[in-house]
């Protein structure tokens, strides 16, 4: 992408959309977890935390700058990757090829951003 302003929020909305994947996949761990299983509340609480650090970064402009998406896409970049690997243990395909796909997927859209000189 030549217009770095363009690659920005394209790099934005594809971490946005992974991070609310993620708290919607925590959300429904924590609604249907049984007793005992505390995990899916911290699951949950930590995919909001970066569900609001995503928004954070896109929607406040003192906050909006090409360090602090390749922060939060970095991050998003690894919980996805991870996601994958739980994916694997699972032998669940779509929970393993969805994640990795999602990362590359963020991993090649934030290069252009990466690569571009501009705060």
């Amino acid at each position: 992408m030549n217009n770095p302003i363009r690659a920005w929020w394209v790099a934005w909305t594809v971490t946005a959309v992974s991070a609310a994947v993620s708290l919607g996949f925590a959300a429904e761990a924590f609604v249907d977890r049984g007793p005992g299983e505390e995990t899916a509340s911290y699951a949950a609480v930590r995919s909001l935390a970066l569900f609001l650090a995503v928004l954070a970064v896109g929607l406040v402009p003192d906050l909006r700058s090409r360090a602090s998406l390749l922060v939060i896409a970095g991050a998003m970049v690894v919980v996805q990757c991870l996601d994958g690997f739980v994916g694997i243990s699972l032998h669940d395909a779509l929970r393993t090829v969805g994640p990795f796909a999602t990362a590359v997927a963020n991993a090649v859209l934030v290069m252009p951003v990466l690569r571009s000189s501009t705060d």
